[in-house]
């Protein structure tokens, strides 16, 4: 990719400055990481040739590009996935420099424990027991004494 194209300083600047206006809105912990991984990796000339040939693709994309690789890897164990950042970069750099990326979104399914009852405990009150002392029955205390 990079045999046709001379990469120089001001593309470099432009291929990172093209994701401020996404990085200035909200965005997740995350897409901050993909973000200062492309700008400590400015000097990958391929992976600036593909960010510029490629400007519709955004980091969030990104993202969820890397979330769609591992939820089908190898390193999906049950409901998860685990994936070490070097596998993870290299997805998004793949991502940015590919011809042609699956943009589907992903679709899961998330459970959280047991549903709990909505039902409210109601109080029993203690029968009596006949060979039960109750040491306040003599006192003729009337309510509102005290």
């Amino acid at each position: 990719m990079t045999d046709t194209i001379k990469i120089d300083a001001f593309d470099r600047f432009m291929a990172v400055s093209h994701f401020d206006e996404e990085m200035a809105e909200a965005h997740t912990p995350t897409e901050d990481a993909i973000h200062n991984w492309i700008v400590d990796h400015q000097e990958d000339d391929e992976l600036i040739a593909g960010i510029l040939k490629h400007l519709d693709r955004t980091i969030k994309d990104a993202m969820a590009y890397c979330i769609r690789k591992a939820s089908k890897s190898d390193y999906r164990e049950g409901q998860g996935a685990m994936v070490d950042d070097a596998t993870v970069f290299s997805w998004v750099k793949e991502y940015f420099t590919a011809e042609k990326v699956e943009t589907k979104p992903v679709v899961g399914k998330m459970t959280t424990g047991s549903k709990k009852s909505t039902k409210q405990p109601t109080k029993k009150t203690p029968e009596k027991d006949e060979k039960q002392l109750d040491l306040f029955s003599d006192l003729s205390i009337e309510e509102g004494e005290f």
